[in-house]
C-alpha cells in the first residue's frame, strides 16, 4: 500500500505538468479548455534525500474537463469527474474514492495544480516541474508532449471497468 501511495502522490504532481501549456497562472485553465481533449506524455523521476533514485516511470495523461485517465507501467488512474479509480496491476490493488474538484487539497483534486505550478522550459522543448515532498523525496516530472487527442473518447472512457479485474484483486471502496 505504501508503494501505491507513493505512485498516487507522483501522479498528482504529474498532473501539474499541464501547466506548461500556459504563460501564466490565469491562462493555464483557459489553455486546457481551448485544447479540449488533451493528451500529455510525461516521464518522472523521484530521488530521496541522499540523491538515490527511488522511482522512474513514464506514461500518458488524457484529460477532458474534470475527467482524466493516467496510464503508466505501474498504475492506471481513471476519474470520471465524480469517482476516481486507482489500479495497480503489479500489486493487484484497486482503490475507489469520491472525486472532489472543489477541494484545494491536491490529494483530493490533482487538477488544483493547474493554477499554482511553476514550470521550467528546457532547451529541448520539454518542460520540467520539480517538487520536493515533505518526506524529502524530490520529484522531477518532464512533460514530453502536450496535444489534442486524435481519438474519439466514448462516454465511459474515464470510468474503470471493475468487471475486467480478477477475483484476486484487492478492492478498497472509500466512496
Amino acid at each position: 500500500m505504501k508503494r501505491l501511495t507513493i505512485i498516487i502522490s507522483c501522479v498528482l504532481y504529474l498532473l501539474s505538468g499541464i501547466a506548461a501549456m500556459g504563460q501564466n497562472n490565469e491562462s493555464i485553465l483557459k489553455a486546457v479548455s481551448q485544447i479540449g481533449d488533451a493528451v500529455v506524455e510525461y516521464s518522472m523521476t523521484a530521488t530521496n534525500d541522499k540523491g538515490r533514485t527511488i522511482m522512474k516511470q513514464a506514461g500518458v495523461v488524457e484529460i477532458r474537463n474534470t475527467s482524466y485517465k493516467v496510464s503508466s507501467e505501474d498504475m492506471q488512474i481513471y476519474c470520471n469527474g465524480v469517482d476516481r479509480w486507482l489500479f495497480s496491476p503489479k500489486t493487484e490493488e484497486l482503490v475507489i474514492m469520491n472525486n472532489d474538484m472543489s477541494s484545494d487539497n491536491p490529494m483530493d483534486n490533482p487538477l488544483v495544480f493547474l493554477s499554482s505550478s511553476k514550470v521550467k522550459k528546457n532547451s529541448d522543448g520539454t518542460s520540467a516541474i520539480t517538487y520536493k515532498g515533505s518526506d524529502s523525496v524530490t520529484f522531477v516530472i518532464t512533460i514530453l508532449k502536450i496535444g489534442k487527442s486524435i481519438a474519439e473518447w466514448p462516454a465511459d472512457y474515464f470510468t474503470f471497468d471493475t468487471d475486467s479485474i480478477g477475483d484476486n484483486v484487492i478492492v478498497t471502496d472509500l466512496r
